[in-house]
């Protein structure tokens, strides 16, 4: 299958998309990185491709990967052949109505841009903005697309908060970015995918250091518990260790230690878990009382009283 698009009169350029196989999933993809519910399936016939005739010059002064490529790049691109174009194939596997609605605002075609989409391809229109690095020429459009596209309540880690994470990156809108890596840290129960960003990875390794704080500061009572100096009394020690078994065994808190990168981990349930500990009565009972054993005339030993006794001067 070849589609041919036609942007300016004055074409100079070819650019060439492969197309990724179809099925029923959606897929978004920068350059080699892939985010989907699947795989992508290989195989050793040439893909389908779709074509575009584009300006030369619009595409270098909207875009700073395209002017870099163009001027001194690809040896393709100075190529000119019989029917008078360079051609240029992009082979990353970009959406074809992302990269049409792209090149429609780069060639101010703006009455053919569409006011309103889904998530889904907004991320793939962003995806397309961050790789070509044409971000003002965009920005005029990202207010309208997201007051159009209604945001559902964000209160777990799933696809769609990956998707709002990205956008709300690529466009700089901090507000929604916050409120979406936010999210994620504290619900997420996998590694939080970075698109292959730097930038995004600081999300996945803040949800870690949380994780490694609480699941760290936990052992570090379960370990003096379990030691044999005592912390407040042997048999004190003894049902608070007890205590701290029985509640977090069933949440894998225990053994084995959680370690990095912690999938099955969510911090926000984790922390509620912890904050949720009971203590056993009697050993409250018994710690109160012995911290304020110096001030009272009575102790509590092993759950019986007994008066102190006075020493008196020979």
């Amino acid at each position: 299958m070849c589609e041919l698009y036609e942007n300016n009169p004055d074409n100079e350029l070819t650019v060439s998309l492969d197309l990724l196989e179809n099925d029923s999933t959606v897929k978004i993809v920068r350059s080699q990185v892939t985010i989907d519910n699947g795989s992508l399936s290989t195989s050793d016939i040439s893909p389908p491709s779709v074509h575009f005739k584009v300006s030369f010059k619009h595409l270098s002064l909207a875009s700073r990967w395209f002017k870099i490529m163009l001027s001194r790049g690809w040896e393709e691109a100075k190529t000119v052949y019989k029917d008078g174009y360079c051609h240029v194939t992009l082979d990353y596997g970009f959406d074809p109505g992302a990269f049409k609605l792209l090149l429609d605002i780069i060639h101010e075609k703006t009455s053919k841009v569409s006011r309103s989409f889904d998530l889904e391809m907004l991320a793939k229109v962003s995806v397309l903005v961050d790789d070509f690095e044409c971000y003002e020429e965009v920005d005029v459009f990202v207010d309208i697309w997201l007051d159009s596209l209604p945001i559902s309540p964000l209160t777990k880690y799933s696809r769609d908060l990956v998707l709002w994470i990205f956008v709300s990156f690529v466009f700089r809108r901090s507000e929604l970015f916050e409120f979406t890596t936010r999210t994620a840290i504290l619900h997420s129960t996998e590694p939080i995918q970075t698109f292959g960003l730097p930038s995004l990875a600081k999300i996945d390794e803040k949800r870690q250091e949380l994780l490694n704080q609480l699941t760290g500061t936990l052992h570090d009572v379960f370990d003096k518990l379990r030691r044999s100096q005592a912390l407040c009394g042997f048999e004190c020690d003894s049902m608070l260790l007890g205590a701290i078994i029985k509640q977090l065994y069933p949440h894998y808190l225990i053994w084995p230690k959680p370690s990095e990168p912690f999938i099955g981990f969510n911090f926000a349930k984790s922390a509620k878990t912890v904050r949720s500990l009971r203590s056993p009565a009697w050993c409250d009972m018994l710690m109160r009382t012995t911290a304020t054993k110096g001030s009272e005339d009575e102790e509590m030993h092993f759950g019986t009283k007994k008066k102190k006794e006075k020493h008196r001067s020979p």
